[in-house]
């Protein structure tokens, strides 16, 4: 491996540091491969990540991307990559994804899901910005970049609340969000594809969409459900290009996911 290109680098309350990079493989432009490295106060412990794939334009033979490490939470990073780093697959599309790993082993060992999904478009440039363990915003580019100077993108991105490491979750209050989580939305070709978690089959689950003007858009969902994961898709061809939030509520607590629709 060499050339390597810093995607991120974070130093964490209790003294460790992480960096993000990628690297050629054998020196070729069209293989480049991206690592995770943590400082744990003696050594450095280096994991691979998975495939990076080609550099993203011409003249540029190291730029494919990035990543990004949560800057309040050490377990969570995000890449841009048109392969699942969990087996290095290409994407079904042939299109830059962004994927989240989690840990729970210190970096050793990653689990991946995805963010983005069958876009017509690249995504990359994953950004966290500073907020606190527990809430987090993901925010990149999708569209063409076709240099440093020609970028044809728009900025989009996404939220989560989730239990940081260390946290028990309780019962109770009302906003309890383990009551139901909204994990993700996934934008494809002419649809987006929202998944869910309910933890009780007491209450009405009700799902929705909203404009950023506030206008309920379309009501997927509407029921007792019983407890589970589900997977609601949206069908967008008869809605413009925009921004929309997805909103799932059971009369007590209530979650939302930003995702775009392009066209």
């Amino acid at each position: 491996m060499g050339r390597c290109w810093q995607h991120d680098i974070a130093r964490y309350d209790d003294g460790t540091i992480a960096i993000l990079f990628k690297a050629r493989a054998n020196d070729q432009i069209d293989d480049h491969r991206n690592f995770y490295a943590r400082y744990d106060g003696k050594e450095w412990n280096v994991t691979y990540i998975g495939k990076a794939g080609k550099h993203i334009y011409g003249n540029e033979h190291d730029y494919v991307g990035l990543g990004s490490l949560n800057p309040d939470d050490p377990t969570r990073i995000y890449i841009c990559s048109a392969h699942n780093p969990g087996n290095d697959a290409a994407t079904p599309s042939s299109k830059r994804e962004i994927w989240r790993g989690t840990t729970k082993d210190l970096g050793a060992t990653w689990t991946w899901e995805p963010v983005t999904a069958n876009s017509s478009k690249d995504n990359f440039r994953p950004i966290v910005p500073k907020w606190k363990p527990g809430k987090e915003a993901v925010l990149w580019f999708r569209g063409t970049y076709e240099t440093a100077q020609k970028v044809y993108s728009e900025v989009v991105g996404t939220f989560y609340e989730y239990d940081p490491p260390g946290k028990v979750a309780t019962q109770p209050p009302v906003n309890n969000n383990k009551q139901m989580q909204l994990f993700n939305c996934i934008t494809g070709i002419d649809q987006v594809t929202m998944k869910y978690q309910v933890q009780s089959s007491e209450q009405m689950t009700v799902l929705r969409i909203f404009s950023l003007s506030g206008k309920n858009v379309a009501t997927l969902n509407k029921g007792i459900l019983k407890a589970g994961v589900y997977q609601t898709s949206w069908n967008t061809t008869s809605v413009p290009s925009g921004t929309y939030i997805a909103q799932l509520s059971n009369g007590q607590t209530r979650q939302q996911a930003v995702f775009t629709v392009q066209k």
